[in-house]
């Protein structure tokens, strides 16, 4: 899959933890879960640059780090994802030049998901902009990719909306823009940024293919991710 290196080139994923007096048994879930993840190919929030982040605060009391650890092992519980598309994930929300969202769908055209159409007119031919998260007519006027896209500015909130359903969706379609063209709130920047990010069809605004990652199916928490060149080679065989 390999997402983040297509936008920028990766970097490196050393995990260090510097106790600060974290107590034996928080430290030994932590160790426990980087070790599941490398073992089972997941991606875990317990052993995110995330979790990292929040041991080694000094300005965080134990009270609130423990807090963390606790809601993070309850969502690592929850399903999986799997770990290339977590880390790429968590280095495209924590890069300042990138602005990462996703677009939650259940029409997607099961079983079978590669040759859904839907997914396949989505990928080759733009994700329109309606005025609703799920559906609805474009709002005049209104032409801000948060209509149709949630912007993940978290790991953990990455994680929730990939796992769960919104409106008995069973999947989220992954899409990046520069941050220069758009906010990390699914805004956009300018009125220059609508014609970069757009294309329009039959009187439709459609956001341009080259800004899909790809699809990411959920069932019961277990995440599986298809690239958007997965869906461009169904249409064209």
């Amino acid at each position: 899959m390999k997402l983040y290196r297509s936008l920028k080139e990766k970097i490196g994923n050393k995990f260090h933890l510097v106790k600060n007096n974290i107590p034996k048994d928080m430290m030994d879930i932590i160790n426990e879960y980087k070790i599941k993840s490398l073992k089972e190919g997941n991606f875990y929030l317990l052993a995110s640059h995330y979790m990292e982040d929040i041991i080694n605060n000094p300005n965080m009391d134990l009270k609130n780090k423990r807090y963390f650890l606790n809601l993070f092992k309850d969502w690592d519980d929850i399903g999986s994802i799997p770990l290339e598309l977590g880390q790429d994930i968590e280095k495209m929300i924590n890069d300042p030049s990138i602005s990462l969202g996703i677009h939650r769908t259940k029409i997607v055209g099961y079983p079978n998901v590669i040759e859904s159409s839907t997914l396949n007119s989505i990928f080759n031919d733009g994700l329109i902009n309606t005025g609703h998260l799920s559906s609805g007519a474009i709002i005049e006027g209104e032409n801000n990719p948060s209509n149709v896209i949630s912007g993940l500015t978290s790991i953990l909130l990455a994680d929730i909306f990939l796992k769960t359903c919104y409106k008995e969706s069973n999947g989220g379609i992954l899409v990046a823009f520069p941050n220069n063209l758009v906010s990390k709130d699914m805004s956009l920047v300018d009125d220059y940024s609508s014609k970069v990010i757009y294309q329009q069809q039959n009187d439709n605004l459609y956001i341009k293919p080259e800004y899909l990652l790809g699809f990411v199916e959920q069932q019961n928490g277990v995440c599986t991710y298809y690239p958007k060149e997965t869906f461009q080679k169904e249409r064209s065989k």
